[in-house]
């Protein structure tokens, strides 16, 4: 068996372990929010399985497009304010599930190609993380220089303007 098959055939527990993994890397007040399958009740959730399953069989050798779901991870864990570290290790994790689980198996160049194929996808994990904090601390500055954080800070904009000692204006 080759090691592809290999993880064909253990697609379902090797996953559930990495998600499993994964999500426990949150509080656990958060984890059953983060289990639901739902994806319009959970939508959090929802895009962290449905992305590590594509990644998952991008690394198995699937033709599918992994950066978008890969880049929808590094959204999640730029604005979870995780270290670049903390965001990208995610990949390293599944490596050492799927090394634990073929342990025994004399198929090392078939291992150490596929570990290839992780590296170079925590290195574009990397460089999306970096791009996804890019985007978002250039949104935080563009909100001050233009004002708005000061409406939003109190909460919303009338109580903002309550505090201030100003009456918001009643429309009807």
């Amino acid at each position: 068996m080759s090691f592809d098959e290999f993880l064909l055939e253990n697609e379902l527990s090797l996953l559930s372990r990495w998600t499993d993994a994964v999500l426990s890397t949150w509080p656990a007040e958060a984890r059953p929010f983060l289990e639901g399958k739902d994806r319009f009740a959970n939508p959090l959730g929802y895009n962290i399985t449905q992305g590590l399953r594509q990644v998952y069989r991008n690394l198995r050798g699937e033709d599918n497009d992994a950066d978008s779901f890969l880049e929808q991870i590094m959204k999640i864990m730029a604005v979870q304010d995780r270290t670049p570290a903390e965001g990208v290790s995610f990949l390293f994790a599944l490596k050492g599930l799927v090394r634990e689980a073929a342990s025994g198996r004399d198929d090392g160049a078939g291992f150490a190609a596929w570990c290839d194929r992780v590296d170079a996808m925590a290195l574009r994990a990397f460089d999306l993380y970096s791009q996804c904090r890019e985007r978002l601390f250039a949104a935080r500055i563009r909100e001050i220089q233009s004002g708005n954080h000061l409406l939003t800070r109190h909460g919303c904009p009338s109580a903002a303007l309550d505090a201030e000692g100003g009456a918001p204006r009643r429309i009807g």
